[in-house]
């Protein structure tokens, strides 16, 4: 990962002293069916309002990120906790499900392909990643994504066609796709095969 020790310091010092975000679970509780009993991972999980939520519902639940002060979190104490340090990372086990909010618009673009893979290496066929990312109407708006701020650390815009060609690309079929608000997307996909 580009900077990664940048990145890390940033997010460590934008998370000291500040409330917490105003992310909330919804979109996730709105499909509790698809957590219910299944082996689960959050990639990104900020100060645990997804984990919260879910936790009940999951057999397994696991959390990841680049920042080990986000891991080291009270919350997490009990639960499987994995650094990322890049995106070829094998954690050496899969999960039925995949779920990352508010994640997407820090990877770079130079990062997509490595982070899809990452994301069908640790599914089983059949299991689902399910996200939000902002609308092509986005991009329109502030031009090319790698030319602002596409440092991972604020905000690398993708739009919505981008990101669902990438999920095509590394074999998952889209099965659920919303405008929840502001021109923010909600997506489900199920993978449908490994990497060849």
């Amino acid at each position: 990962m580009k900077d990664i020790e940048n990145r890390i310091e940033f997010w460590t010092k934008a998370d000291e002293g500040r409330t917490k975000g105003r992310s909330m679970p919804h979109p996730f509780m709105s499909h509790p069916e698809m957590f219910q009993s299944k082996d689960v991972l959050e990639i990104g999980p900020g100060w645990g309002r997804q984990f919260k939520q879910l936790d009940p519902l999951v057999s397994t639940y696991c959390v990841a990120d680049i920042c080990q002060k986000v891991l080291d979190r009270k919350v997490y104490k009990d639960i499987d906790r994995v650094l990322i340090e890049d995106y070829q990372q094998d954690l050496n086990t899969k999960f039925d499900v995949i779920a990352f909010w508010y994640v997407i618009h820090h990877i770079l673009g130079s990062e997509l392909d490595d982070f899809f893979s990452f994301l069908n290496r640790h599914l089983y066929v059949g299991g689902s990643v399910f996200f939000n990312c902002p609308g092509d109407e986005f991009d329109q708006e502030i031009g090319s994504p790698e030319n602002i701020n596409g440092d991972g650390i604020k905000t690398t815009p993708h739009g919505l066609k981008k990101i669902k060609n990438m999920l095509q690309k590394y074999r998952f079929k889209i099965s659920y796709s919303k405008d929840i608000a502001l021109n923010c997307y909600v997506l489900l996909a199920e993978k449908i095969g490994d990497l060849t």
